[in-house]
C-alpha cells in the first residue's frame, strides 16, 4: 500500500507497462523563502531539507512535506531570464510546474519507453 491507502501500481500493472509511484509536484516560484513561509504557516508543511542550488538546471529547490508521500518541490530560478521556470512564471505566475513519479527499475522503465 502507498500513502493514503492507494495500492501500489506495481501490483496490478499489465505486462510491459511501467509501474509509477507519485513522488512530488513541482511548483514554479519567484522566492523560495516567501513561498516556504506560506506553505509552512498556512498549510503546516515541513521543510524536508534546506534550499539547494542545482546549477546544472539553473534553479534552486526546496522540498516540503505535509505527511509521508505528500511532497511539494518549490522551484526558483537562479537567473531570472535563463532559468527553466522563467517563462512559466512570466506567463502564469507561481504555478504547478511538473509532476514527478518514481519507478523501481529506471533502466528497465527506460528500455520499455
Amino acid at each position: 500500500m502507498q500513502p493514503l491507502g492507494i495500492p501500489s501500481p506495481a501490483a496490478d500493472s499489465p505486462a510491459g507497462s511501467v509501474p509509477l509511484t507519485f513522488h512530488h509536484i513541482g511548483i514554479a516560484v519567484r522566492s523560495i523563502e516567501e513561498t516556504l513561509a506560506y506553505y509552512t504557516d498556512l498549510f503546516g508543511f515541513r521543510p524536508v531539507a534546506e534550499p539547494l542550488e542545482v546549477p546544472a538546471e539553473n534553479v534552486r529547490v526546496c522540498f516540503v512535506e505535509a505527511e509521508p508521500g505528500i511532497r511539494i518541490e518549490l522551484v526558483e530560478g537562479l537567473e531570472e531570464d535563463t532559468s527553466p521556470v522563467a517563462g512559466v512564471l512570466e506567463r502564469n505566475g507561481p504555478t504547478p510546474y511538473h509532476l514527478c513519479y518514481q519507478v523501481e527499475d529506471l533502466d528497465g522503465a527506460l528500455r520499455r519507453l
